[in-house]
C-alpha cells in the first residue's frame, strides 16, 4: 500500500477483504491515514500531525464513513438525517472506545438495530454521491471508507456504480468487507482486492 503510493499508481477503488476479527478496517484506518498524513515517513503515517490526529479522533473532514444501521426515517428526509447524525456520533465512539475488531454484531447492539433489518441505504448512497462531488477540504484526497459494502440495498449498489466507475479526482473508496463475494460483480470488476488475512493463535 505504501508502495502504491510512493509509485503514484493508487487504486481509485480498493476492496479490504477478511473475516470477523481480522485487520482489515485498522488496516484500512492505517492506511487513510498514510493518505493524508502531512509529514509521512518512509514507512507510515508520522502519527503526530493536525491531519493525523483529527484521523485518530475521526472528525477529518476528508474522510467519509458509511455503515450499516436500522431504517432511517423513510421519505421523511429530517428524521433520516437526524438518525444519521445520531450514528455517526455512535460510530465515533463504537471506534475511538471500542476498536476496529468489532463485529457488525456489536455494532447492531450499540445501534440498537438487533431485530431490525440492517443495512446500507439508498438514502446513504445518495449521501456518497453527495460527498465525492464536493471538493477536498485540505487540497489533499478525500476518502469515502465503506463499511460492509455487501450489506448495501441493491438500488444503493447501483447508485454509487457510476462514481466507482468515474471517480472525481484524488477520491479514494475503501471497501471494508467481510463477505466480499456478495457484492454486485460490477463493483467488484471496479476494485482492487486485497485479502487480510486471519491473526494466528501466536499474533
Amino acid at each position: 500500500l505504501v508502495n502504491s503510493y510512493q509509485k503514484n499508481h493508487i487504486a481509485h477503488a480498493q476492496l479490504f477483504s477478511g473475516t470477523e476479527g481480522s485487520a482489515n478496517l485498522a488496516l484500512a484506518l492505517a492506511y487513510l491515514t498514510y493518505l493524508l498524513c502531512e509529514d509521512k515517513t518512509p514507512e507510515d503515517a508520522c502519527g503526530v500531525c493536525a491531519s493525523c490526529q483529527k484521523i485518530e479522533k475521526l472528525i477529518h473532514p476528508d474522510v467519509h464513513f458509511f455503515f450499516p444501521g436500522p431504517g432511517k426515517g423513510g421519505d421523511n428526509k429530517e428524521k433520516a438525517e437526524k438518525i444519521t447524525q445520531q450514528q455517526k456520533v455512535i460510530w465515533r465512539e463504537f471506534l475511538t472506545k471500542g476498536s476496529p475488531y468489532q463485529a457488525l454484531e456489536d455494532w447492531s447492539q450499540l445501534v440498537d438495530a438487533e431485530n431490525k433489518k440492517t443495512q446500507i441505504s439508498k438514502e446513504d448512497a445518495k449521501n456518497i454521491i453527495r460527498t465525492v462531488s464536493m471538493k477536498s477540504f485540505g487540497g489533499s484526497f478525500k476518502v469515502i471508507l465503506i463499511w460492509y459494502p455487501e450489506m448495501m440495498h441493491p438500488s444503493a449498489s447501483n447508485a454509487i456504480l457510476k462514481v466507482l466507475e468515474e471517480p472525481p479526482k484524488d477520491t479514494i473508496y475503501l471497501l471494508v468487507s467481510y463477505n466480499y463475494e456478495s457484492l454486485l460483480t460490477t463493483i467488484l470488476s471496479r476494485s482492487q482486492l486485497i485479502q487480510v488475512p486471519n491473526f494466528t493463535d501466536e499474533d
